[in-house]
């Protein structure tokens, strides 16, 4: 019977130690399975990362793309609108506007307007009176007599004293009043004095820079009255006003120099444009993925020519409406320009002005062209303008010839 039992707990035992083993390979399947389920998410996550990342560049290097061409039709569409932005706007220089009128400050006494308070001094106290108390009353009376009689001789003997005190302070009173009024006035007094100083300096102040002013404006109606009469330095220091006002593009910017002929009523210019080789000779940007880089086209050597000879002929134009249209008086009969750039010359090897346009019109013939509808190249041909064959390899004109209005 015992042999039966324990055979049957034998096999419960086993077969327990069987079931404790499935569950423990069943969990490292179950473990291993989780494992490469993770592993295949984290391979998915980094994966998408890595995807997410290059999207994320490719947009950057095409929004660089992108600003580096709009940047590029910006300076080009500037560069080609010389004229057209000239024509809206007014190149006249008001020159009242020029005249001043003395601001002055508003006074500042630094508290000299307000007056030295008075200086507190010692005040005696009000004359001590005697005062007896009244004879007792009532039943009592009698009682307290003696008392009463004692304290109006006591009080009678103290009241000496106190008159006696009274007539010190009186006397203090009066010494440290009159000490208090020296003082008082003494202050008073520099108080107004440095007052009436800083009154004094302001106004000749305010007389210094009316003066100033005054000056400013006589040299100006001189500069007005000069320019009226056409007087050569006045004409010339006005045409510098107006171009120096006149603003051209960052990547296009113009020097200029002027003289003007009083006895021809003729106002000759030198305008410095850039050289052909700071005109930028890039057509456009793109992205190659293959390389991971930005690169460029070159604009062809025709399109440059073109570029540089358009923006030549433009400014000439430019210049000559802006001069006619600011000479409201009508000072300036005939303008002759010389337009070119300061760079190394080809054929001496010197950095010299090389003309590359030069044109010479009297106003009635310019004034009567509608700049706003004229063809620029046409526009100089009609006023008889000598152009260069090849602007953009500094080619140069000869501009001793080109005055025939």
């Amino acid at each position: 019977m015992s042999k039966s039992i324990y055979s049957a707990l034998n096999k419960v035992v086993k077969a327990a130690e069987r079931e404790r083993k499935r569950q423990v390979r069943e969990a490292e399947r179950e473990r291993i399975q989780i494992g490469k389920e993770n592993s295949r998410l984290e391979a998915a996550r980094i994966k998408s990362f890595l995807l997410d990342e290059k999207k994320t560049h490719l947009l950057l290097q095409e929004q660089a793309v992108d600003g580096l061409n709009e940047e590029l039709q910006t300076e080009r569409d500037s560069t080609a609108n010389i004229l057209k932005t000239a024509l809206k706007e007014c190149s006249y220089v008001d020159l009242e506007l020029l005249r001043k009128e003395p601001v002055h400050p508003p006074f500042l006494d630094n508290g000299l307007g307000i007056a030295t308070p008075e200086i507190k001094y010692f005040i005696a106290p009000s004359k001590p009176k005697l005062k007896i108390p009244p004879a007792p009353t009532g039943i009592f009376a009698s009682l307290k007599k003696k008392k009463h009689e004692r304290v109006v001789a006591e009080t009678k003997e103290k009241f000496p004293g106190k008159i006696k005190r009274w007539e010190e302070d009186v006397l203090k009173e009066k010494s440290e009043k009159k000490k208090s009024e020296v003082v008082f006035e003494r202050e008073e007094s520099l108080r107004v004095k440095k007052l009436q100083l800083a009154k004094i300096r302001y106004e000749e102040e305010c007389n210094s820079r009316e003066k100033e002013i005054a000056a400013e404006n006589k040299s100006l109606d001189e500069f007005i009255s000069n320019l009226a009469y056409g007087v050569p330095e006045a004409v010339q220091g006005y045409a510098a006003m107006v171009l120096n006002n006149s603003t051209y593009p960052s990547n296009f910017p113009i020097e200029h120099e002027c003289r003007f002929d009083h006895a021809e009523s003729e106002m000759e210019l030198a305008v410095q444009i850039p050289p052909p080789v700071e005109i930028s000779s890039i057509k456009g940007y793109k992205y190659k993925k293959s390389s991971d880089e930005i690169t460029h086209t070159e604009l062809s050597k025709k399109a440059l020519r073109d570029i540089y000879q358009d923006a030549i002929e433009k400014t000439a134009l430019r210049v000559l409406h802006e001069i006619f249209q600011a000479d409201r008086g009508g000072v300036i009969g005939a303008v002759s320009v010389k337009v070119g750039a300061k760079t190394e010359n080809p054929a001496t090897g010197h950095n010299e002005f090389i003309p590359l346009l030069g044109v010479a019109v009297s106003r009635d013939i310019f004034i009567g062209i509608n700049m706003k509808k004229a063809v620029p190249k046409s526009a100089l041909k009609h006023i008889g303008a000598t152009i260069s064959k090849n602007p953009y390899d500094l080619i140069p004109v000869i501009t001793s010839g080109v005055k025939k209005y």
